[in-house]
């Protein structure tokens, strides 16, 4: 589901030009997508899918997936020595904004660049905002129960206001100027 893609082709085409320290890369490389000339086409027609279709069909998808040959490799410096953090435990305040800090500065710099709008790996936020909004529900039903347990009133009601709007918060975070984001950053 090219879930690897967006990872391959940054250590390729912009990890050097990152504002922030990034491990060295020695070789990243990926079998050629046999389905990226259908690629928006068939993001197109998966959005016009109901959710609840959407939200039955992501697990096989996923499934699915799990049969392709496609490979690929990222061979990077091991940046073992480096002081990690936790994210179950948590982070100090300092440490924490150290990280925002440090984010900040590599949306930053990426910040505007017109050629992010060329890059097909580097989808917009408002790519497939159905598909968002099904995986969106899906996520929070699954996770109900555990979920309840640290949130509250407030949060619930947050969460229902989101749902149905995700669409409309994907166009709105898909506006110029865009920037790289980090689609896993986290403590560890």
């Amino acid at each position: 589901m090219q879930g690897c893609e967006p990872e391959v082709c940054f250590f390729s085409e912009l990890a050097s030009e990152s504002q922030i320290p990034t491990a060295h890369c020695y070789y990243a490389a990926m079998d050629p997508d046999p389905f990226l000339e259908n690629r928006e086409r068939d993001r197109a027609l998966i959005e016009r899918l109901p959710i609840w279709l959407l939200s039955f069909m992501a697990p096989l998808a996923m499934w699915l997936a799990g049969f392709s040959r496609r490979r690929y490799l990222v061979l990077i410096e091991d940046l073992g020595f480096a002081e990690t953090g936790d994210q179950v435990d948590g982070a100090s305040e300092s440490v924490a904004e150290q990280a925002v800090r440090g984010l900040a500065r590599f949306h930053a710099g990426f910040r505007g660049d017109p050629r992010l709008a060329s890059l097909y790996w580097l989808p917009s936020a408002d790519v497939m905002p159905r598909q968002l909004q099904a995986a969106f529900h899906r996520s929070t039903r699954r996770k109900r129960q555990e979920l309840s347990e640290i949130l509250n009133d407030q949060a619930w009601a947050a969460l229902a206001w989101t749902q149905p709007r995700l669409p409309e918060i994907a166009a709105r975070l898909s506006r110029a100027p865009q920037t790289v984001v980090h689609g896993d950053y986290r403590l560890d």
